[in-house]
């Protein structure tokens, strides 16, 4: 009787520590495919400031071709009158 009750503890056991391993293959599985997803963020990240500051550049390059015509357009108009 003790040896029955011994095996049925041990493939209790064995099943435990099957579940606990898959459990834990599961979790490394998920932090792996997390820090891939993190990488993939930080890439998004990156790639949404460098067109944001191509549109800023964009919009300064235009706001200074906009100052210097009205630049121009006041000193045309000071030298009229």
């Amino acid at each position: 009787m003790t040896r029955q009750n011994d095996r049925k503890n041990l493939e209790k056991r064995l099943a435990d520590l099957e579940k606990d391993r898959d459990e834990m293959a599961a979790e490394l599985d998920l932090k792996s495919n997390g820090g891939r997803l993190l990488e993939h963020r930080d890439a998004l990240r990156f790639d949404y400031l460098e067109t944001q500051n191509a549109l800023l550049l964009n919009q300064q390059a235009e706001l200074l071709t906009l100052v210097t015509t009205l630049e121009k357009k006041l000193a045309q108009l000071t030298q009229d009158n």
